[in-house]
């Protein structure tokens, strides 16, 4: 759910370039560690006003993943303070106004809304995968584009959960050969995009996406994530920009996984009584216990 505009001001169209240089700079010193890029910081201290001053500037969204092993995932990946303490900058966010007929009227879906007129025209399908048959879809993809690789073995790394967990869609040839997939962790009210491909160019990795966007109205997820949104390849930022993502920082609400602490007292007891009567004072100290983990 997006809760509205951060505390500065959008950048300019002609800044989006030097936005996205900067973004792309500090990323690779934060991939070397933060204390890299806090010395980039103190050394650059014009360019990371000007890139703290934007960033704080965009819209907030914030998600909500469930307590299991994809939500683990997500949680993982976007929450924290990141990057100079103001959350995950910069991600692709996209969210779904509440029915689809919304999300594909108006200007600017206008270009997926003729990719897809494209799709129907050339006999494309889309659909969301079994889970038994995500496995041979994809690899059929990577062997497609020439990728001599394990794809579970490759693909599971990066999603972090099994395909067969993973929210797939692809689309498919007249013939029904694949031509292009979309792999998503899914929780609760967010689905990230951790992987797409597809075998050629043409409308068939927008109708994938397609795909997507019915399953998340179809399992009520609001938001949809990808990864960073700025200083990406132009194709990438075009296709996103066209489908509905903006960039956004990301904030992810409190772990719904009661504390440990709830559940001492509860089975004190069941043992108490299993032994025939209470202990008021090992009953205490255990009251005490729970407080301290609460």
């Amino acid at each position: 759910m997006q809760d509205g505009p951060g505390r500065g001001g959008q950048p300019a169209s002609h800044d989006v370039d030097e936005i996205g240089a900067l973004m792309t700079l500090v990323r690779g010193h934060m991939d070397q560690g933060k204390l890299s890029a806090a010395r980039w910081a103190v050394t650059h201290p014009v360019q990371a006003r000007s890139l703290v001053r934007w960033l704080r500037g965009l819209p907030r969204t914030m998600v909500a993943p469930s307590d299991d092993r994809a939500g683990a995932v997500l949680r993982k990946r976007f929450a924290g303070m990141g990057l100079l303490r103001t959350g995950r900058h910069a991600q692709a966010a996209l969210v779904l106004p509440p029915t689809a007929p919304q999300y594909w009227v108006g200007q600017k879906r206008k270009v997926f809304r003729n990719k897809m007129a494209a799709a129907r025209r050339g006999g494309l399908s889309w659909r969301v995968l079994d889970p038994a048959e995500t496995a041979a879809v994809v690899q059929a993809v990577c062997n497609g584009v020439g990728w001599d690789r394990d794809a579970r073995a490759d693909l599971e790394a990066w999603l972090e959960v099994p395909l067969e967990a993973a929210l797939a869609t692809a689309a498919f040839s007249p013939d029904g050969d694949v031509l292009a997939v979309c792999l998503a962790v899914a929780s609760g009210g967010v689905a990230q995009i951790r992987w797409a491909m597809s075998v050629s160019k043409g409308p068939a990795r927008w109708a994938a996406f397609a795909a997507l966007v019915e399953q998340a109205y179809a399992r009520r997820i609001p938001a949809i994530l990808v990864g960073p949104m700025i200083g990406k390849a132009s194709e990438d930022e075009y296709f996103q920009r066209r489908v509905g993502f903006q960039p956004s920082n990301i904030a992810v609400a409190p772990d719904p996984s009661p504390s440990p602490g709830f559940a001492v007292v509860p089975v004190a007891r069941r043992l108490a009584r299993d032994r025939g009567g209470t202990d008021n004072r090992v009953d205490r100290r255990l009251r005490r216990s729970a407080s301290a983990v609460r």
